[in-house]
């Protein structure tokens, strides 16, 4: 008996001058939904086949911040890690702005792991932008307040919210059958 396979992407394995296996892999690159096809031919020259609809999806990825302390002293760090996070995380982009000029970023860092001295008090808004080999992207914001030295008043304790934006795009998935 010979298998072929042809998996709705425009690719096939095995043809009628060289039937393929029973068991394949095969990756998508693209999200979408297709029809795979198997046509079986037996020895005796009887030909079977069978469709089935395989769904692809885009990976997941999400985007997390720890931080090592969420109120600091003007002059000190503060270290942000980014390990948390979840799926196949190709670059990652911190972004540290004031809420006094949320329009303009302080400083930025391409690291997994940042660490950022803040000079002068204030509160600080914390962004995290993570993108895959796909270029879907989630972001994740946290805030931080940094106190006068010596121990100045404290601001109620931060705001944290998650924005996810992946763009329209490929993705890819293995699937056995």
């Amino acid at each position: 008996a010979g298998f072929q396979w042809s998996y709705g992407d425009e690719s096939r394995q095995g043809s009628d001058s060289e039937p393929g296996p029973a068991r394949v892999e095969h990756t998508y690159n693209d999200a979408g939904e297709y029809i795979v096809t198997l046509r079986v031919i037996l020895t005796s020259g009887e030909e079977f086949s069978a469709q089935r609809t395989v769904v692809v999806r885009r990976p997941t990825l999400s985007a997390c911040i720890t931080a090592s302390r969420l109120t600091v002293e003007a002059g000190k760090a503060i270290e942000f890690d980014s390990s948390c996070s979840a799926g196949a995380v190709q670059s990652y982009l911190w972004d540290v702005r004031s809420d006094i000029q949320s329009d303009v970023a302080l400083a930025q860092s391409p690291l997994p792991t940042y660490f950022h001295v803040f000079e002068q008090p204030g509160t600080y808004i914390i962004n995290l932008t993570i993108k895959d080999q796909w270029n879907n992207q989630d972001t994740k914001q946290m805030s931080v307040v940094v106190t006068a030295q010596g121990g100045g008043p404290v601001v109620p304790g931060p705001s944290q919210s998650n924005t996810s934006s992946p763009p329209p795009g490929p993705s890819s998935a293995a699937s056995s059958f």
